[in-house]
């Protein structure tokens, strides 16, 4: 299979370790509208850096892409920008994550990157995005391209809105509710109700 990822650099980073895992990944290219990243890491792996080319690549080569950007927003826009380019996005749960076959996972940009631990009875919306070695517990319901930060732990019950920014170390503790737009900066413990729009 070959796949179309973008992000900025820590992102496709973050998703190409995951990657490595995954026999069914033969080729994976990168999306960079922003120019050539300067990092020899990226060294031997082929870039598009213009929408023709994407297009190009969607009806040539393959329409299968993810959008790997940590921040929610920039994930949203760029997966609704790629969809209209004639791409098809796919979920990638690693290999080297623990993820109960009891849950409702949606098939379009869910990423759960490595040694994450998915309970049972878990809802997953478009475009979750679950960071490295993160903990969802069981009975969470995470809406539409809400990002939850490595190490973090969601713990029974918790639901949280669509669009959200949770950051790495962030523990949610049982019968939370989480609004809409909301940003959680790290290391934080959240025992009470969030509405929406709200940073803290």
């Amino acid at each position: 299979m070959k796949l179309l990822v973008t992000g900025n650099n820590n992102d496709i980073k973050n998703l190409l370790f995951a990657c490595k895992y995954e026999n069914m990944i033969r080729e994976v290219v990168i999306y960079s509208p922003e120019g050539k990243i300067s990092d020899p890491f990226f060294e031997s792996y082929r870039f598009l850096y213009l929408e023709e080319e994407v297009k190009q690549f969607f009806k040539k080569e393959s329409t299968l892409f993810i959008a790997s950007h940590q921040d929610s927003l920039k994930r949203r826009e760029m997966h609704e920008k790629l969809l209209k380019g004639g791409g098809f996005s796919i979920s990638l749960f690693s290999s080297e994550s623990l993820i109960s076959r009891f849950n409702q996972i949606s098939n379009h940009g869910v990423l759960i990157q490595v040694h994450c631990d998915i309970s049972a009875d878990t809802i997953l919306h478009d475009g979750v995005l679950i960071g490295m070695q993160s903990l969802i517990g069981h009975d969470v319901q995470i809406g539409a391209f809400t990002t939850i930060g490595i190490k973090s732990c969601l713990l029974g019950y918790v639901k949280i809105g669509e669009s959200c920014q949770i950051e790495h170390g962030v523990t949610i503790m049982p019968n939370v509710n989480i609004g809409n737009n909301v940003y959680i900066s790290s290391n934080q413990t959240i025992t009470k109700d969030i509405p929406d729009n709200i940073r803290i």
